[in-house]
């Protein structure tokens, strides 16, 4: 088996890992961007009025 078809018979699996990987990172960016949001707010104890 050449290089090539390990490449081709590993695709889908690479296609996979790689959406997974980039999903984690998004979901880990939200929720620090949200932690960030939160400390911050309780740090400078933002006021909201209604």
């Amino acid at each position: 088996m050449g290089d090539a078809d390990w490449a081709r018979a590993c695709s889908t699996l690479t296609t996979a890992r790689l959406g997974r990987v980039l999903h984690v990172g998004a979901i880990a960016f939200a929720l620090g961007a949200l932690a960030s949001i939160y400390l911050r707010g309780l740090a400078f104890e933002y006021r909201a009025g209604w």
